[in-house]
């Protein structure tokens, strides 16, 4: 793209640079010239290399070229390079592999737990542990009055002893307040 802004010119400002630094150093191997003509030589390369800096200037704002958009570029192109790297697909494969052998790891804990789980729920020690909460909700439902075939949950149980407590706290506090009217 940049080829095609620059217009009859067909090298970059990279190009021109290559040339004026190989111009450099073929002076300095070159014999030494007498008299001015080279301080001549060095001030022309300077003012040419300034007018290619300028041009290149010019060039990155017709293109919209700004610092920002150049780190994000290089950015970008350093990132895909990195992904790109040996190094990165081996890591990469590692880490999948570590991940792979993790969930596998986490999945045989979960199995073992719910076969322990399972274990222990047919262990005699549980059983008897269940038979005693039954028990104990059936005393509870038939103290609250609700009949035992009735197959309502141990919270229901729980919340209708807590209504049933809830409304004879009203009669009792009548009483009391009864009572000590008598005694005044």
């Amino acid at each position: 793209m940049q080829k095609e802004i620059l217009g009859q010119e067909k090298t970059t400002f990279k190009e021109s640079m290559d040339r004026v630094v190989a111009g450099l150093l073929m002076q300095a191997v070159a014999p030494p010239v007498r008299g001015g003509h080279l301080e001549e030589e060095i001030s022309t390369l300077r003012q040419v290399l300034t007018a290619k800096e300028k041009h290149h200037a010019e060039l990155k704002q017709k293109l919209g070229v700004n610092p920002l958009s150049e780190f994000r570029q290089n950015f970008n192109k350093s990132w895909h390079e990195m992904q790109t790297s040996t190094a990165y697909k081996k890591t990469q494969e590692t880490f999948s592999t570590a991940g792979q052998k993790a969930s596998a790891a986490f999945s045989n804990v979960g199995t073992a737990i719910g076969r322990k789980f399972g274990d222990m729920r047919n262990s005699s020690s549980f059983k008897s542990f269940e038979e005693k909460v039954e028990s104990t909700v059936s005393t509870l439902k038939s103290k609250v009055g609700v009949p035992s075939n009735s197959g309502g949950s141990f919270e229901e149980v729980l919340s209708s002893a807590a209504h049933a407590s809830a409304q004879d706290t009203p009669a009792a506090a009548t009483r009391l307040t009864e009572s000590s009217e008598q005694q005044c």
